[in-house]
């Protein structure tokens, strides 16, 4: 039998799928490798069989039902989501050809400008992420024209006010800069504030907010690029988080290093 092995080398794009095919038939030295590219809608989603003889596919090329060809190692596989080049109509049955399987999160993740997202879900609540420095949440999603129902998966939130509370709260958690938590038991209100839809409201909040948002500073990336730039950025406003005594020590450690 045949063993597919799929290596992404410049996945997904906006338009395409671009995939290295490494081919194995289990005998060591005869695998071949090859590149595909494969159109963005050019995605097969299984649908039921209902009685069906064999497994058809609905795409968003033709409204009629499609096939895998027999002579394909996916023949029979039942793989919910399949990448193709091209169809074929074969003696009255149209076939896609060259077939590769997808994951669905690949559609999500690659094919995200195909995917119409639901709001963030507030459970499991968004979270930071500090393998990417960024802002994170789950969503719903569907797909194409023809509206396939994704799992939820993880994105990246989406920009707005939202976030950048979000992210003031992990920044001064210290999720983001470590350091920053060397202030947590003397700061003057709960960094949690700031993701509350009234955060703007408490002063302090609000001078946080406003700075992040004039800089267009939402994650940790453009605030150590926004440090590189002007090293007192946030100073005023985070000076208004501890007590007086503690002033001199924050402006004498500012920016707080990682």
């Amino acid at each position: 039998s045949l063993q597919i092995t799929i290596i992404i080398i410049m996945v997904l794009t906006s338009t395409s799928v671009t995939c290295k095919i490494a081919s194995d038939n289990m005998e060591p030295k005869t695998a071949t490798s090859s590149t595909f590219s494969f159109p963005g809608d050019h995605i097969g989603k299984l649908r039921d069989r209902e009685g069906a003889s064999q497994d058809t596919y609905q795409t968003e090329v033709i409204d009629d039902a499609v096939a895998i060809d027999k002579d394909s190692a996916l023949h029979g596989t039942h793989v919910e989501y399949v990448a193709f080049c091209m169809l074929e109509d074969k003696g009255g049955v149209v076939t896609m050809d060259t077939v590769l399987g997808v994951e669905e999160s690949w559609l999500s993740e690659f094919l995200a400008n195909k995917c119409t997202f639901s709001d963030p879900h507030d459970n499991p609540p968004p979270f930071y992420c500090p393998t990417q420095g960024v802002i994170k949440c789950t969503r719903g999603a569907t797909f194409g024209s023809r509206s396939w129902v994704l799992n939820p998966s993880i994105q990246l939130y989406p920009n707005g006010m939202t976030k950048f509370r979000l992210f003031a709260a992990a920044l001064l958690e210290g999720q983001v800069i470590p350091s920053f938590k060397h202030y947590e038991k003397v700061l003057l209100a709960r960094p949690a504030i700031l993701r509350k839809t009234w955060a703007t409201l408490q002063p302090k909040a609000e001078a946080v907010l406003k700075q992040l948002v004039n800089k267009d500073v939402d994650d940790k990336d453009k605030l150590l690029e926004q440090w590189r730039k002007d090293s007192k950025f946030l100073l005023a406003a985070f000076s208004q988080w501890v007590p007086q005594s503690m002033q001199v020590a924050v402006r004498s450690s500012w920016p707080p290093t990682l």
